[in-house]
């Protein structure tokens, strides 16, 4: 329950916001090399020196508030792979650029046990029921702050409105 509060605490009293007070999540911390990481790791490469990051766009991934602690942003990235230029979509969870906030997440540890979920926990799950939808998570690194998952919705998937339906099968 303190979690809970001081994270709430940190998110109220330590967020940038603008006049009419909702909250803003302007930058992000994606760098090339983090990029490569998840290319290579995606596409089953020993080694990220074969791929040249051509050029990388962020946008925002989520809509403001439908995350706990953590950004969502969505990255595309023009990269040539052994000489072969190509496109990939990621969803990218990061840290927030509010260092304090960063502070807490690296304190309680939360990331690192999500990122322990989506790439362990989430594999194993996917062994057991190849229908289930999960997103792949080429990389993740608690230190780095940063969650690669593939992007669902370039695939057709979409998120529905929360509240408007209580049937499991909807939600």
């Amino acid at each position: 329950m303190l979690h809970f509060i001081s994270a709430h605490l940190i998110y109220f009293i330590g967020t940038p916001r603008t006049q009419n007070s909702v909250t803003m999540e302007d930058g992000h911390r994606l760098t090339e090399p983090m990029l490569k990481k998840a290319l290579a790791r995606s596409l089953d490469l020993q080694d990220s020196d074969k791929i040249d990051v051509v050029s990388f766009d962020v946008s925002e991934g989520a809509s403001k508030g439908d995350n706990f602690a953590c950004v969502m942003k969505a990255c595309s990235v023009k990269a040539k792979i052994n000489g072969k230029e190509e496109e990939h979509h990621f969803m990218v969870k990061c840290y927030p650029m509010n260092e304090l906030r960063v502070k807490f997440l690296k304190d309680s540890g939360l990331f690192e046990r999500e990122i322990k979920v989506y790439m362990e926990l989430m594999p194993a799950l996917r062994k057991l029921d190849s229908d289930i939808l999960l997103p792949k998570v080429p990389y993740g690194s608690s230190e780095e702050g940063v969650l690669f998952m593939e992007n669902l919705k370039k695939s057709g998937f979409n998120i529905k409105d929360r509240g408007t339906s209580t049937k499991p099968s909807i939600l």
